[in-house]
């Protein structure tokens, strides 16, 4: 546990923002703010989109860390507050099922009215039963959209996919579900909520608990901590440097092949519409031969798998020793071919856009010498066509 003379960094995930503090023992050294939208699609019924809540944590730590870089290089723990109440549908991989659902929703009358009485369920529970009720709006789920709960690994607050984000740990705490009505009284979920929803509830945790470390690709993707050159690109081994021959598929590949070999060559290739190999044309081929020689493929982002599948069908033919691939950004879930010979990913991202070091939008930000996350609300409507 930090003491007082630690640096920590707090996270406030409210209704409206989520606000970004960092604390040197009591001292606060410097605190932001990101804004989250709400919608009301009818009345009664108050939304937001679930990917917003962890958007809103890396831009106001991203604009933490530019306020105070020296204490929040120095941060050594994160502790949350947050709003109850509120949940979304994940599924295993964290990604939004649909809309995440308030605290202050109101949909669930018609099956509050139908889960008993509401003395027997406030004893039980100590929530009052009404319409608002966290049980209520996630049975109100259940009946109005049965295929994505069947679809769905987990229910989760914000601070809870948050802090899977951050750590791969899925746990909710005992504040946050004792307001669920789904928890009972003396701790641990109802009997009746396990039968309806099975392991979906994630485990319940001390709400002081450790929950674990940091993942390296959160601090470093989500909160700019530390450096793309970290990345140790792993080759076949017993290949030497001096045997390699990089084929870089895009300009973005080109600059992270930087981090770990002087490249040698560059294809480059062309989408379009149709085709066997799902529309992917050769324009510039390497000028070098490579036959014989261990060839490492330098992606920027690989996502449907069809790009790499195609330039490692071409390089194939040129008889190499060895074919293997590395990626700055991976979208798994995306793959409409499995064999890539994918041998390792700097970091694992959700379905979002990202800018900078190689990657641009609208053939802007490629220089930034960081990753960033890209909001698409606040593009110009050219750059968002253009991603």
């Amino acid at each position: 546990m930090p003491d007082s003379r630690d640096t920590v960094l707090t996270l406030d995930l409210g209704t409206s923002a989520t606000k970004a503090a960092v604390w040197r023992g009591a001292e606060l050294r410097g605190l932001t703010r990101a804004a989250i939208a709400t919608e009301h699609p009818q009345p009664g019924h108050d939304e937001q989109d679930p990917r917003d809540w962890w958007r809103s944590v890396a831009r106001s730590c991203a604009e933490l860390r530019q306020r105070a870089p020296a204490d929040y290089e120095a941060v050594s723990a994160v502790g949350f507050s947050a709003a109850r109440e509120t949940f979304a549908l994940f599924d295993a991989a964290l990604h939004p099922l649909g809309a995440g659902i308030l605290w202050s929703d109101r949909r669930g009358d018609e099956e509050a009215a139908s889960m008993g009485d509401p003395a027997a369920f406030r004893a039980a529970t100590g929530v009052v039963l009404t319409g608002g009720a966290h049980a209520a709006k996630l049975a109100w789920v259940a009946r109005h959209d049965p295929d994505a709960l069947r679809r769905a690994r987990w229910i989760l607050a914000p601070r809870d996919v948050v802090l899977a984000r951050l750590t791969g740990a899925v746990v909710t705490d005992e504040t946050l579900a004792s307001r669920t009505g789904l928890c009972a009284l003396e701790g641990g979920w109802r009997d009746t909520a396990r039968d309806a929803y099975d392991d979906r509830l994630p485990p319940i945790v001390a709400a002081s608990s450790v929950v674990g470390d940091v993942l390296p690709d959160a601090a470093r993707g989500a909160w700019g901590v530390g450096s793309v050159h970290h990345i140790a690109w792993r080759v076949p081994d017993g290949t030497a440097q001096r045997d390699i021959q990089a084929a870089v598929a895009r300009a973005g590949g080109f600059r992270i092949s930087d981090a770990f070999i002087s490249p040698l060559d560059l294809i480059e290739l062309e989408a379009y519409a149709g085709g066997r190999d799902g529309g992917v044309r050769l324009l510039k081929d390497v000028g070098e031969p490579l036959a014989d020689r261990h060839v490492v493929i330098v992606e920027d982002v690989v996502d449907t798998g069809l790009t790499l599948h195609f330039l490692c069908r071409t390089l194939a033919l040129r008889n190499p020793a060895s074919l293997a691939a590395v990626t700055l950004l991976d979208r798994p879930y995306r793959r409409l071919v499995d064999d890539v010979p994918l041998r390792h990913v700097g970091f694992t991202v959700p379905d979002e856009l990202f800018a900078g070091y190689g990657l641009g939008l609208d053939e802007r930000w490629r220089a930034f010498p960081d990753l960033h996350l890209v909001v698409p609300e606040e593009l110009p409507r050219s750059a968002t066509e253009a991603a």
